[in-house]
C-alpha cells in the first residue's frame, strides 16, 4: 500500500511540476523571438513535443486544433516554422542567432 501511494504522490507532482514550469522554461527559448515575429505566440496554447539535446518541437494551437509547428535544431540553430492549418507553408526556414 505505501508503494502504491509513493507512486500516486510521484506521479501527481510530476504532472503538476510540468504544468508549473514550462511557461518559466520556455521564456529561455531563443526561437521564440523569431517565432513571435511571425504570429503571435501568446494568443496560442504552447505544447513542448519534443525538448532534448539535438532539437525542440513545438506546437501552438486554438480552439483545440494545432495551427503552427515549430523544429529548432539545436546544434545549428536552424528554426523552421510551418504552418499546419492552413496548407503546411513554412513561415520561417533559415538559421537564427541565439
Amino acid at each position: 500500500m505505501k508503494k502504491v501511494i509513493t507512486i500516486l504522490l510521484t506521479i501527481i507532482v510530476g504532472i503538476s511540476l510540468t504544468g508549473c514550469g514550462e511557461d518559466s522554461q520556455s521564456t529561455s527559448y531563443p526561437e521564440l523571438s523569431y517565432i513571435d515575429n511571425h504570429i503571435e505566440v501568446d494568443q496560442y496554447d504552447m505544447v513542448v513535443e519534443t525538448d532534448n539535446d539535438g532539437s525542440r518541437v513545438l506546437f501552438f494551437s486554438a480552439d483545440g486544433e494545432k495551427r503552427f509547428k515549430s523544429v529548432y535544431v539545436k546544434e545549428t540553430t536552424h528554426l523552421k516554422l510551418i504552418n499546419i492549418y492552413d496548407g503546411g507553408e513554412p513561415l520561417i526556414n533559415e538559421r537564427i542567432n541565439d
